[in-house]
């Protein structure tokens, strides 16, 4: 059902009611702390638990780890295996989910791709002043 979610087949709402209508058997399977974001947490929280829930795909993982970047370089590795990636039809490009804007502020621009394979989604923000840029998946 996750899953599903994740795929957009589903909204939070249906999610949720799916997840009390189970309690008992995803209780068993799901930290407490998960399940309490799942069920009371904002989206951006929900999608949050939901990536640690699950797994990411061989594929969309072959462009990294998710992570801040810890250099320029580190950047550059990055962006030419995302590029690959796009380029490959591993990762599609696609607008800013609407849920996206309530994580954490960033100042660098942010490129969102779905992975053809699992459907995660990722975002990919750029380096900005301060700010190393980042790999990371959102859902």
């Amino acid at each position: 059902m996750l899953r599903r979610y994740r795929e957009g087949e589903i909204d939070l709402p249906q999610l949720r009611v799916w997840l009390e209508a189970e309690s008992t058997r995803v209780d068993a399977q799901v930290p407490r702390g998960a399940w309490l974001k799942l069920m009371r947490g904002s989206e951006a929280q929900s999608n949050g638990a939901i990536a640690r829930l699950l797994p990411a795909c061989i594929h969309c993982l072959g462009v990294g780890e998710p992570k801040a970047f810890a250099s320029h370089q580190e950047y550059q590795q990055y962006t030419h295996r995302r590029d690959a990636a796009v380029a490959n039809d591993i990762l599609s490009e696609i607008p800013q989910p609407h849920f996206s804007s309530e994580g954490p502020d960033s100042a660098g621009a942010a490129m969102y791709c779905r992975c053809t394979h699992c459907g995660s989604i990722w975002a990919f923000v750029e380096p900005e002043k301060a700010e190393s840029g980042s790999w990371n998946r959102i859902i």
